[in-house]
C-alpha cells in the first residue's frame, strides 16, 4: 500500500501531467520522439516501430525490457530504473507515478505518453486538485466529423429503369463519438455513423435507430481480482492473433522485424469504432498473481441474404457480412438478418517482466441459420451453423533470443499455426524467422495472424527478415517471404506459389534531413483473362505468374521550427504474359506550423494503372487515417490542403479539402458511386473537444 508521501507525490505529478495537451496525432508524436532520442534511428524505421504502440498502447504494468527498447525513447539506465521501481513498489498506481522514478524527467514522459498506458489501480484525488489549483482534469472526449464528395454520384439520381433513386439518404457522412474514463476505474463510450447514401431512420427490425451504425460500451476495471469488465462493444486479442486478434493485423512492411511478432496481449478492449462492431455482449478478465482468465459472450446481428430451400424446408444463406453500408433497398433488406452467438475464454500465465507467457484460447460460434456454399464457391470454405477453435500460444524471451508461436484447430479438423524467433546477434543486427502453415480447411473467423492472404487458411510460408545498422546514420532493412497456396483461392483458379522481397535503406543526412530508398519485388500468380485463352488451350494452365517491381524514394526535410517538407517519388512495373506496364507518381507536401495553427498542402502527379497501384503519403484528420496513405491507379493530379487549429488545450478543429483530376477519364468510380466527369472534390471537417 503506498505511503502518504507517495500519494502526495502522485497528487503533484497528477496535476503536472493533467495539464498536458491531448494525445497528439501520430505524425506529431513520432516527430517528438525523433527530435528527442539520443541514439538516432532513421525516421521511417521509427515510424514503423511506434505505429504498433500508438494503436495499442503498451501497459507499463505488463511489459518487458524488449518491448520498451523498441520505442527508442528510454535509455538503458531508465529502463533498469523502471523495473527496479516495479520490483520495489509493485505495479504502477497511475501513469503519473513515472515522475517518481529516477531519470524520468518531463521531456521523457511527454514523449512516452502517446505510446503507453497504465490501468490505474487507485483513484486520484482529482477534486482536491481542482480546489487547490483551480484546474479540472479532463477525462472525456467528444468527436464529430463531417465528410462529403461534392459531385453527385449516380446513386442519388433517378434510375431511368426503375424510376426510383437508389440511395435512400443524403451523400453526407457523419460520425460522432463520446468517450469518458474516470480514474476510479469506470468509463463509457458511444459511437454513431451515417455513411454516404444511408438514411436517418427508425426501424428496429433492421437495427436502425436514427444513425445506421451505433456502438457503445460500459467499462469497469481494476477492482481487486477484476481486471476488466466490458458491457457492450468490445474486442479480444491474445497470442499472435491466430484465433482472436483485437482488430490489429501484422503484415509485411519496410520495418522487417517488429511487425511479425506481438510482444503484448491486447486482452479485452472496449470498442467505440466508427467502422465495425467487433463483439457485442459482455466480457470480463480476472487476474490472480501471474494468471489471467478472460471470459466473453457475444450476440451479434449480421448482414446477409436469407434464402429458402423448399425441398429441405429450411432457410440458409450463402455468405455473411460483418460490416457494410445500407444505402439501397437491397442492402437494407439484408441488414441484421442473421444472428451470431459467441462464447470464448482465454487462460494465460505471464512470468515476471512479461518475458515469458503461455496461454490457451477457446471460442465457439453459432448462427441461427446455416451457411451453404454456392456452386462457384471453394469446397474447403466453411459450411454449417457452428464452429469452434481451440488453440495454444506462447512467447519466451531468453537473453537476446525471442521465441513465439501459436497453433489452433477448428471444428472441421483443420489446423493452423505459426512459429518464429527474433534474434539480436549484435546491438546493430537483428534477424527474424517465421514459419506458418494454415490448412485449407482451417476455419477461424476472428483472427488475423501474419500471412500473405487476407484470411489464415490455405497458406504455407516462410519469412526471413533482417535489420542492420552498419553506421550511426544508416539503417538497412530487408526481408524475403515465400508463400504457397495448396488449393485454388477466390482469385487464383489453381494451386500456386510465389514470393516477395524488399530492401530499404534510410540515411540521416543530418538532424533535419532524412533520405529513404526502397525496392520491392512481388512474384505472384493470377488468372489468365478469358479473352487470352484459346479454345485449343483447354488442357493448359489457366493461371500465369506476374512480376511487380516497386521503387520508392522519400526525402523528409525540417527547414526550421515552422516549415517541414516531404518529397516522394514512386515507380512501378508489372510484367504478365510477356506484356509490360508501368506507372509513376511524384508528390510534394509542405507543412507550416505557428503556435496553435498547422497548415499542410500537397500536390501529386500520377500516371499509373490498376496493376501498378501506388500508395503515397497523405495526412488526414486525427483518428481518421493515422497511417497516412493515398492509393492511386490512374493518370492525373491530386491536391489537398489541411488545416489544424488548437485554440485551447480543450479544442482541436481540423479541415481538409482535396481535389482529384484525371484528364483521361469521362467517369470516376463504379456502380452507383459513379461520378460523371473527370474531377472529384472532397471535404472533411472535424471537431474534438476534451472535457
Amino acid at each position: 500500500m503506498p505511503s502518504k508521501w507517495s500519494i502526495y507525490l502522485l497528487i503533484i505529478c497528477a496535476y503536472t501531467l493533467a495539464t498536458a495537451k491531448e494525445k497528439p496525432d501520430f505524425t506529431t508524436a513520432v516527430d517528438a520522439v525523433y527530435n528527442y532520442q539520443g541514439k538516432k534511428i532513421p525516421y521511417e524505421a521509427l515510424t514503423e516501430h511506434l505505429w504498433i504502440a500508438y494503436q495499442n498502447p503498451i501497459d507499463l504494468n505488463h511489459t518487458s525490457e524488449e518491448e520498451l527498447k523498441k520505442l527508442h525513447i528510454l535509455s538503458k539506465k531508465q529502463i533498469n530504473n523502471f523495473f527496479e521501481h516495479l520490483d520495489k513498489n509493485g505495479k504502477l498506481v497511475s501513469i503519473y507515478e513515472l515522475q517518481a522514478i529516477p531519470e524520468f524527467d518531463l521531456a521523457t514522459i511527454e514523449c512516452l505518453l502517446p505510446f503507453v498506458e497504465v490501468e490505474e489501480i487507485y483513484p486520484l484525488p482529482t477534486q482536491g486538485l481542482t480546489r487547490t489549483f483551480k484546474h479540472r482534469a479532463r477525462y472525456g472526449e467528444l468527436l464529430s466529423r463531417y465528410e462529403r464528395i461534392l459531385e453527385t454520384p449516380q446513386g442519388y439520381e433517378i434510375n431511368q429503369k426503375t424510376g426510383k433513386i437508389p440511395y435512400q439518404g443524403s451523400p453526407d457522412k457523419l460520425v460522432t463519438r463520446i468517450k469518458w474514463k474516470h480514474p476510479n476505474g469506470w468509463g463509457f463510450g458511444i459511437a454513431t455513423r451515417k455513411n454516404p447514401g444511408e438514411a436517418f431512420a427508425w426501424d428496429p427490425d433492421t437495427e436502425r435507430y436514427g444513425f445506421d451504425f451505433l456502438s457503445g460500451y460500459f467499462l469497469l476495471e481494476n477492482k481487486k481480482y477484476l481486471k476488466k469488465l466490458v458491457i457492450g462493444n468490445y474486442e479480444v486479442g491474445y497470442g499472435q492473433g491466430l484465433v482472436v486478434n483485437a482488430g490489429f493485423s501484422m503484415n509485411k512492411s519496410g520495418e522487417t522485424i517488429t511487425p511479425i511478432m506481438r510482444t503484448s496481449n491486447a486482452g479485452i478492449k472496449p470498442l467505440s469504432s466508427f467502422s465495425k462492431y467487433g463483439f457485442r455482449g459482455i466480457a470480463t478478465t480476472f487476474t490472480w498473481k501471474s494468471l489471467e482468465q478472460s471470459i466473453y459472450y457475444t450476440y451479434n446481428s449480421l448482414d446477409g441474404k436469407v434464402l429458402q430451400d423448399t425441398v429441405a424446408n429450411e432457410y440458409y444463406t450463402k455468405n455473411i457480412n460483418r460490416s457494410g453500408s445500407h444505402r439501397t433497398e437491397q442492402e437494407i433488406a439484408k441488414k441484421a438478418q442473421i444472428t451470431e452467438q459467441i462464447i470464448g475464454s482465454t487462460l494465460m500465465y505471464v512470468a515476471k517482466r512479461n518475458q515469458r507467457e503461455i496461454g490457451l484460447n477457446a471460442i465457439y460460434s453459432q448462427y441461427d441459420i446455416p451457411i451453404r456454399l454456392g456452386k462457384q464457391e471453394l469446397p474447403y470454405q466453411f459450411t454449417g451453423k457452428n464452429n469452434y477453435n481451440l488453440g495454444l500460444f506462447y512467447r519466451y524471451l531468453w537473453y537476446n533470443l525471442h521465441f513465439f508461436g501459436e497453433g489452433a484447430i477448428s471444428k472441421s479438423g483443420g489446423k493452423g499455426g505459426l512459429v518464429g524467433a527474433i534474434i539480436s546477434l549484435f546491438p546493430n543486427l537483428d534477424i527474424a524467422l517465421l514459419i506458418r502453415h494454415y490448412g485449407e480447411n482451417f476455419h477461424c473467423f476472428y483472427g488475423k495472424a501474419f500471412g500473405e492472404a487476407t484470411n489464415n487458411h490455405n497458406e504455407q510460408g516462410i519469412y526471413i527478415g533482417i535489420a542492420l545498422q552498419p553506421v550511426r546514420k544508416l539503417k538497412v532493412n530487408a526481408y524475403y517471404d515465400h508463400f504457397k497456396f495448396p488449393q485454388p483461392t477466390s482469385r487464383i483458379a489453381e494451386p500456386s506459389s510465389g514470393h516477395s522481397w524488399l530492401t530499404k535503406a534510410t540515411y540521416e543526412i543530418n538532424r533535419s534531413n532524412l533520405l529513404l530508398l526502397q525496392y520491392k519485388e512481388i512474384h505472384k500468380f493470377k488468372n489468365i483473362p478469358k479473352d487470352k485463352i484459346q479454345p485449343s488451350d483447354h488442357t493448359k494452365s489457366k493461371i500465369a505468374k506476374g512480376k511487380n517491381r516497386k521503387y520508392k524514394t522519400q526525402l523528409k526535410q525540417q527547414l526550421n521550427k515552422r516549415i517541414a517538407l516531404h518529397t516522394e517519388i514512386q515507380a512501378s512495373t508489372y510484367t504478365f504474359l510477356e506484356e509490360l506496364s508501368w506507372g509513376y507518381a511524384l508528390a510534394q507536401s509542405i507543412t507550416w506550423k505557428f503556435k496553435q495553427l498547422s497548415i499542410t498542402g500537397q500536390a501529386a502527379w500520377c500516371d499509373t494503372d490498376a496493376d501498378n497501384k501506388l500508395y503515397l503519403y497523405e495526412k488526414a484528420p486525427l483518428y481518421n487515417k493515422p497511417m497516412p496513405t493515398m492509393m492511386i491507379s490512374k493518370r492525373g493530379i491530386t491536391t489537398y490542403l489541411m488545416v489544424v487549429y488548437k485554440p485551447t488545450t480543450n479544442w482541436r478543429i481540423e479541415g481538409k479539402y482535396k481535389i482529384s483530376w484525371y484528364p483521361d477519364e469521362d467517369q470516376l468510380g463504379s456502380g452507383q458511386d459513379t461520378i460523371d466527369g473527370n474531377t472529384k472534390n472532397e471535404v472533411k471537417l472535424q471537431l474534438i473537444y476534451k472535457f
